[in-house]
Order: structure tokens, then sequence, then C-alpha cells
């Protein structure tokens, strides 16, 4: 069987609403195309999957957001696109902060002194930006405020037109922009479970539990091996900590943790303050929908998530590592996409490829998918040998981060006259040994001394629940817009390139893969008859 998901959604075709010939190809083939993202939704925790399946209802709404979307965000980057990327990274902030912008110009230009006392009630970390772009650059917060209230009156008018139950559901969504893009890209899907949930909500309930609660058992697995080798490879976990430094320098801004509080996200000293055991709401700012989000991320990307989120550790008491979860899908593209990663961690990859490998399964955390896709993105024969043998794979992985930055050099330099990688690379064998089939022992011992420990977290937040099943399925939305990465350091232009995202493309079906779908149905239908 292909996967859980089938197995339950073919049971409740079978069972309750369709007789096996009603299920024509066409729906099955959505269906097997859209296991993924039926998976991902699933592990929403209510209310916000109560206003999914609500959603799903009148799917005429999500087309009508998207399109006010596309036109909102098309203009609002027209208003900033002349400014250099720092600087439109300034009003994106403000976008952020719910009715900020419209304080700020209301009744005109202000003073500094106005403008800070607007800024009471909000995040000291916003104030400097807020002050700085209301003072000099009100013109353009002025029509920033006109799109975002066009963008209001627009929804209201589109909501006014149904019944209030689908209005809160949608009002839901809104503050979770990711669920309407992964609704509207997989528009047939949407279109079926609306049909579904509208003959029998309690089942589709009960499928979306089961779904729930099978993958989250395998998450937890996965993040239990993940743990246990960190443990037993001190040089891995060493790199990985070097590693995680390196993405906050790039990505992320230093932020208040909403999920751990008394928690330091650094190696340094903790904040011993007390832990309250009382129910928290945790609040995320996230673009709003109507804008989008910034252009120069590889990857859809709503929220500013704790930075340390992505790498799926913080730092406990004594200078513990608390494991939460894996490194998210946006951590290793980031990693993937600069090849001298591998030559300065070679043992962080190792470890990577081993845990990769370790046990085979179908699953869809966001680590696996990164992987994957950096080996098909690759094609190449040396890639592809990294994978599957490992004999002395940490000196090949450090020599093949600097071959791939020696090939991008040339590919830069000469693009019409540079030959493939492998090729490139047996016309260079004395300059990578390891990569051209040198020494073959395995590698040396692991047990280098290195005090670090590790342990496991408590029962993670509502919150970090949410986190989950938006990693779990960003990479269905990254999958189709994911634009080529750099292959070396970062630099930042002065004059930004506007880009457009690509549309969404349909996966392909293969052939074993349909064989096994109706095999699940087939099976499953029959055993309902028997009873």
């Amino acid at each position: 069987m292909k996967t859980l998901i089938i197995i339950f959604l073919a049971y409740f075709f079978s069972t309750s609403l369709l007789v096996a010939q009603d299920l024509d190809s066409q729906s099955m083939k959505i269906l097997y195309e859209s296991q993924e993202a039926a998976e991902a939704l699933s592990l929403y925790p209510e209310p916000i999957r109560g206003a999914i399946l609500e959603s799903t209802r009148e799917p005429a709404v999500l087309v009508k957001l998207n399109a006010l979307q596309n036109t909102i965000g098309d203009s609002f980057n027209s208003t900033i696109e002349f400014l250099a990327e720092e600087e439109q990274k300034k009003f994106w902030e403000l976008t952020k902060y719910n009715g900020l912008i419209e304080k700020i110009v209301e009744g005109g230009p202000k003073k500094e002194s106005e403008i800070s006392a607007i800024l009471s009630d909000y995040p000291k970390a916003i104030h400097a930006t807020a002050i700085e772009l209301g003072t000099i650059h009100f013109n353009i917060l002025k029509k920033i405020n006109i799109l975002s209230s066009e963008a209001q009156n627009n929804i209201d008018n589109i909501l006014s037109e149904y019944p209030e139950k689908s209005q809160e559901a949608f009002k839901i969504l809104l503050k979770n922009p990711e669920i309407i893009h992964l609704l509207v890209d997989n528009l047939g899907l949407t279109l079926l479970v609306g049909e579904f949930y509208t003959k029998d909500a309690a089942l589709v309930n009960k499928i979306a539990d089961s779904i729930q609660t099978e993958a989250s058992k395998r998450y937890a697995e996965e993040v239990a091996e993940w743990e246990a080798g960190l443990a037993d490879n001190p040089e891995a976990l060493r790199e990985f900590e070097k590693l995680s430094n390196e993405f906050v320098d790039e990505n992320a801004d230093i932020e208040y943790d909403p999920l751990y509080l008394g928690v330091n996200q650094s190696s340094e000293e903790l904040d011993d303050a007390p832990q309250k055991s009382e129910e928290r709401v945790d609040i995320y700012h996230h673009y709003p929908y109507w804008f989008g989000y910034p252009m120069w991320y590889p990857t859809n990307y709503w929220y500013w998530y704790p930075y340390w989120y992505h790498w799926g550790y913080y730092y406990g008491t004594e200078n513990t590592i608390i494991i939460v979860g894996m490194p998210s899908y946006f951590f290793m593209n980031w990693y993937f996409a600069y090849p001298y990663h591998h030559h300065l961690y070679p043992h962080f990859s190792d470890y990577v490829i081993r845990h990769y490998t370790r046990v085979p399964r179908i699953d869809r955390t966001g680590f696996r998918t990164a992987v994957r896709e950096w080996e098909n993105r690759s094609s190449s024969r040396v890639v592809r040998e990294l994978i599957t043998d490992d004999n002395r794979r940490v000196e090949r992985f450090k020599e093949y981060g600097r071959f791939e930055q020696d090939y991008q050099r040339r590919l830069e330099k000469r693009p019409a006259t540079t030959v493939g990688r492998d090729v490139f690379l047996r016309n260079s064998s004395r300059k990578y040994p390891n990569l051209n089939g040198g020494s073959r022992n395995t590698i040396s011992s692991r047990n280098s001394f290195y005090d670090r420990n590790i342990s496991r977290s408590t029962r993670p937040t509502r919150s970090y629940e949410i986190n989950r099943a938006r990693d779990f399925h960003q990479r269905t939305w990254e999958r189709s817009n994911l634009r080529m990465q750099p292959t070396m350091p970062r630099t930042r232009t002065s004059t930004p390139v506007r880009r457009s995202r690509s549309s969404n493309t349909s996966s392909k079906i293969t052939v074993r893969g349909l064989i096994i779908f109706y095999s699940s149905f087939k099976s499953i239908f029959s055993l309902s008859k028997q009873a």
C-alpha cells in the first residue's frame, strides 16, 4: 500500500459516499497526486483544521481571494521595487503588525515623538524602523495603507455573500496564509473534499484524525533516530552548532521566542526565570495574505519563525541541547544551496546522508524531501556515489565542496564551453583524488571528545504543532516556486531585480503508484462488502 492516506480515502469512498464504479479515474488521479497536500492539511490542530474543511464547501471564495492577492501583491511590489532590498525589508517588516501603518499615516505626517507614542503597544524591535519610515518615507506608507484598505474592503465584500460559518472559516485562514496558497494550488483536491465533507462531515473529520495520528507517529520516530545519531556523532554535532550560527547570521533576526519561556537560544547563559504552567496564546506576526511574501526568499515564506525552530533544537540547563524536531525544509535547502558548506562541515554532511539512508521509508518530512531534491537537482555520478557509498565519505564531502565551487566558477566564466560535472571531474582527477576513486578505506572512528549533552524536550506547545504542519507541507508550495539558489556566498545588490513567481506544475503519476492505489482501494472495498 502506498500510504495511510490512500487507505483511509479508499475506505471513505467505498463505505460511505460512493460505490467503486462512481469513483472515476480522474478523481482517483487527483487523490493520488494530492496525497501530500491532504496529509499536510490534516496535521493542523483545531480550530484551523475545521476552518480548512469548512472552506472547501466554498471553493469560489478561494479563487477570488487568490485573484485579489495577485492584484494587490503586484501593486505593493510596484510601490517599493525601486528601493534596495535592505530598504524593502523595512516596509515588509511593518506590514506584519496589523494596523500599525494605518496609525502612522492617519491624520497626516507626524513628528518622531508622535510616532513613538503610537509605538508604545508594539515590540521595541520595530520602533526604529517605524520611526524611520514614518518620517522619511511617509508617502510610500500612505500608498501601502491605501492598498491594505482596498484589500480588506474587497475581502469583506467577497465574504459578505456567504454564510456566517463560512465567513468565520475564511477569517481563520487569512491568519494562516500558507493554507489558502495550498488549497488553491490543489484545487482538485479542494473540490473533492468539499463535496465529501458536505455529505458526511463527521467521517471526514475521523479520517483526518487518523491521518494526523499516523503522520505524527512517523515524525516522532524520525526525530528519535536523528537525536540518537547526533549523540553518537560528536563531530557532526559540533559542526551542526557552527552551521546553526551561520544560518542565524544570514537568515534570521533574534526575536522573542514565543514557544518556550525562560529559554535562551544561544549557548550562553540560560534565563532561569520560572516557566508558567498555564496555557499561553502564542502570537506569530506574518505578512498579510494580500501582499504575499518577499520575492527574495527562495521559498514561500510568510512567517518569521523563531530562528532556532529551523535547527530543531535549543539550549537547556548546563548548555544541554534540547531536541524538539528535525531541521526544517527551509534550513536544509539553504544548506545544500551553498557547496562550501560541505567543505566546512563534512561530518554534518556525512551524518545527514547516513540518517537519510539509514531506514528506507515512505515519509514526507521537509528534511528528507530537501535531501531528495538536492540529489535530483545535482543529477551527477559524484552525488549519487556520495549517497550510496559511505567509504571515506567525510573526506569526499570535504573535497566535493571545493569541487562544486570550482565547477560553478568555471560555469559562470565559460557557460558555452563548460562540460558536465562528471566529465569535469574526470578531467581534473588529480585535483580531487577522493572523488575519483582514491583510497577506499572506511571512515575512521567518530568518537572524538565533545562535551555536549543532548536531551529531549518537554511536550511541544500547540504553536509548535502548527509550525510542524507548515514545515510538513512547506515543500508542497515551494517545489513549484523554488528558484535557482546561488552556489556561492550571498551578496546583496544595491538595486533589486523584480521576479515573478512561477505557476504550479502538476505531479506525474507513475504506473507503479497507480497500481498500488487501485490495489489498496480494491482490497478495502472487498473487506467492506464482506462486513
